[in-house]
């Protein structure tokens, strides 16, 4: 009992040290934070103005040009007003392309709305996917605090122990000496702690859209868990769920269609343009004449305008070919690399689980019980501890290591592969 509450008022402590007076603090779960990203993160705010201005683009895009309203006075006598005409000639024309490239450019504008939204689809699970690692970060954290904390009590009872057998001439100055740099060092390590946490609560906060002010308003409320894969996971299904629905594969696949249909436009310039127009006549006071105009343009310096832009076209779709092809080669790079971090994370984690911990744990109880019985001595049950310690710390590291890497074959398949917690 007694250590329990010296624990907790450690804890206390500690917390009242490192942490600013803040009132009225928000509980924030990782649906909150990513939640909170969604609609703040910067990156996002832009993918979501991309769509709307590559739907002005659109509107603009499919707008004819404007009509030309025009006045025409002749046959005026010179050193007199426009009064004296004799004829005169009020007309509206209006210009309008070839109707192939009229279809081609619309085309090329919807795919360009679509690619903007697959901008955002991908920009959205890429900050869901950096928001949770960073989310995890801050989780082990919060663990290795408790951790340190646990060790800080340990210490400072070892410590007073020591004092104690010291001045009854049980203990040698050289125990005392140790246990007192070890009470040192668990609060070095208790400080360095906090002040991580401080700053990956800032790299979370930053990425979720909220500013130095605003994020000292909120706090994580959960603790560190693992991942439940719905299913097995092989390389085979990654890889056609990536090829399948990875948004890096669609985007280059837009943009190559797009590329295509650049390349069918610049074709398309060597079509005619029309233009009619329509026009009101007074002759000598009679308004009673009118008069229809069509109009068609020649291409004859396709040598030089149209050949550019179609050698400049077809270039473009050259490198968007490559682009995509590259983009196949490295989605299929990614998922390797990416399975074979989670089958390595994935060993860690078993090989800490079954083994590494519970084997530190028996080595930790029984230096106790030995030191506690007069049979070690301080220094045998200090290194059983660091052993325990530094054990449970690096499993935390290894549970990150696990959960991200499901969260980068997760934004690689373009899907969920865990089981809702």
């Amino acid at each position: 009992m007694y250590k329990r509450v010296l624990l907790l008022y450690i804890i206390i402590a500690f917390s009242l040290t490192h942490a600013q007076s803040i009132k009225e603090e928000k509980l924030l779960s990782l649906k909150d934070v990513i939640e909170i990203a969604l609609n703040n993160n910067p990156d996002i705010i832009r993918a979501k103005q991309n769509i709307i201005a590559e739907e002005g683009r659109f509107l603009r895009g499919i707008s004819l040009a404007p009509p030309v309203l025009s006045f025409n006075y002749d046959e005026i006598p010179i050193k007199t007003g426009l009064r004296n005409f004799k004829e005169r000639t009020i007309e509206i024309n209006q210009s309008f392309d070839f109707p192939t490239k009229i279809i081609l450019s619309s085309n090329k504008l919807n795919k360009n709305i679509t690619l903007a939204k697959e901008q955002l689809s991908m920009t959205e699970l890429s900050i869901t996917s950096t928001v949770t690692k960073a989310y995890m970060k801050v989780l082990a954290q919060k663990a290795k605090i408790k951790l340190y904390g646990e060790n800080l009590l340990i210490a400072k009872n070892f410590y007073e122990k020591a004092e104690i057998k010291k001045n009854a001439g049980e203990a040698t100055h050289l125990e005392l000496l140790t246990s007192k740099v070890q009470l040192a060092q668990a609060k070095n390590q208790l400080e360095i702690a906090y002040s991580y946490l401080n700053s990956v609560n800032a790299e979370l906060f930053y990425l979720a859209g909220l500013n130095n002010n605003d994020y000292q308003k909120y706090k994580i409320k959960d603790s560190l868990f693992c991942y439940n894969l719905k299913n097995e996971i092989t390389l085979e299904f990654i890889e056609n769920a990536a090829l399948d629905r990875s948004p890096k594969k669609k985007i280059a696949e837009l943009n190559f269609t797009i590329s295509d249909l650049s390349n069918s436009l610049a074709w398309s310039g060597l079509l005619p343009t029309f233009s009619v127009g329509y026009n009101r006549k007074f002759i000598d006071g009679n308004p009673n004449f009118y008069g229809v105009s069509l109009g068609i343009s020649l291409p004859v310096w396709f040598m030089w305008g149209n050949r550019g832009e179609i050698m400049e076209s077809y270039a473009g779709l050259s490198i968007a070919k490559a682009d995509l092809q590259d983009t196949y080669n490295r989605i299929l790079l990614d998922t390797k690399t990416a399975f074979t971090e989670f089958l390595n994370a994935d060993r860690q984690l078993k090989l800490y689980k079954g083994e590494i911990i519970p084997q530190s744990e028996e080595i930790y109880r029984s230096a106790q019980i030995s030191y506690d019985s007069g049979e070690s001595t301080y220094l045998e049950y200090l290194q059983a501890r660091q052993i325990l310690v530094s054990a449970k710390s690096e499993f935390l590291e290894v549970l990150v290591n696990y959960n991200t890497s499901i969260l980068n074959l997760e934004e690689l398949a373009g899907q969920s592969l865990t089981k809702s917690e």
